[in-house]
């Protein structure tokens, strides 16, 4: 899957010849939405960061809305960082017979969620001055779930999960000097592993170089 995006942006970005590239990072703070039914404490946020690059459409390739332009299409990673959650569970010690009350112990559980994406977008924009432009993209992301569960502190297994799903974003940039922009981002597709789904969103500052 992860060559087929990578042909699909080889593809597109080729009937963008001569056009410039541009290529950007972002730090973030993300939210891991999934995992937290019947849990004594939940943590859905952490940290991200996102890498892009893209390629604007020739002139005479973009799409005019009127009030905007659909003019580059774009690749990027994401990784969403890290949420986690705590329980408890009972587990029966063989040392004693079921019906014996100290059979049953009261086990500290816990999980880690963790999730990383690869879109492929196309990159509407939309003057708001000279220098300032909001951004949406729209697009498709392949994205890597990982679960991991712990009892009373030690791994007890994990679950991982590829699959492809919707990607949406939205932004603004701003021209600080020729050639390099100031960029907020906000990132969002799904996290699916196991009977665990829900959204993946990371919401970021940082800076983008054309070349």
């Amino acid at each position: 899957m992860k060559k087929t995006l990578a042909a699909s942006f080889l593809c597109l970005t080729s009937a963008a010849a001569f056009a410039q590239g541009y290529a950007g990072v972002v730090a973030a703070l993300s939210s891991i939405d999934a995992g937290c039914n019947n849990q004594l404490s939940c943590d859905k946020k952490g940290r991200a960061f996102k890498l892009y690059a893209g390629a604007n459409l020739a002139k005479d390739k973009q799409i005019d809305f009127g009030i905007g332009r659909l003019q580059a299409i774009e690749v990027s990673v994401i990784g969403f960082g890290k949420a986690s959650s705590n329980g408890t569970t009972i587990l029966f010690n063989p040392d004693f017979v079921p019906s014996d009350p100290a059979a049953q112990i009261t086990a500290a559980t816990s999980q880690s969620r963790t999730a990383n994406a690869l879109t492929l977008a196309g990159v509407a924009k939309f003057p708001i001055m000279d220098e300032v432009a909001f951004v949406a993209r729209g697009g498709v992301a392949y994205v890597s779930s990982t679960v991991r569960y712990y009892v009373q502190g030690g791994q007890n297994g994990s679950e991982t999960s590829t699959k492809l799903k919707p990607y949406l974003g939205l932004g603004f940039e701003f021209e600080a000097v020729k050639g390099l922009r100031v960029v907020g981002s906000y990132d969002w597709t799904r996290f699916d592993v196991v009977d665990q789904k829900g959204g993946l969103k990371a919401l970021g500052v940082g800076a983008e170089v054309t070349f």
